[in-house]
């Protein structure tokens, strides 16, 4: 509806590339800022895996990437995930679960927040609308 209205067409990119090359770069944003080139961030099924400094560090990049006044989108298995002990005691599947205060801290500063549920409560999306850097 977005693209019928504006008549443009929207451009996608997918990164393709480890955590270890994104840190590297996060290292390397440290040095020279990277050029914001995205509207939108898109991240999910990854942070479950991380920890809440390499989660964030992330982050900070993902804001880096994105130019003033758009998005970044990260994901996260709830606490209250229903199928958490059967994934954990029987399929040995553990994640790094967050809830809605965890997913907040995890977020870079300057940054309008919104943390919203998905319509099963298990997977909660950390909404960043990026501010001027």
């Amino acid at each position: 509806e977005a693209r019928r209205a504006s008549g443009r067409k929207p451009e996608i990119n997918y990164i393709h590339k480890s955590v270890h090359e994104l840190l590297k770069e996060t290292v390397r944003m440290k040095r020279q800022a990277p050029e914001s080139d995205y509207d939108f961030v898109y991240c999910a099924g990854l942070f479950d895996y991380l920890t809440d400094k390499v989660a964030s560090r992330l982050l900070k990049l993902f804001a880096a990437w994105t130019d003033p006044g758009g998005l970044i989108v990260a994901t996260n298995v709830h606490p209250r995930n229903p199928g958490r002990h059967y994934m954990e005691h029987l399929l040995e599947w553990n994640l790094i679960y967050r809830d809605e205060r965890e997913m907040k801290e995890l977020a870079p500063d300057g940054h309008d927040l919104e943390i919203v549920p998905d319509g099963t409560g298990v997977n909660i999306f950390l909404r960043i609308r990026t501010k001027s850097q």
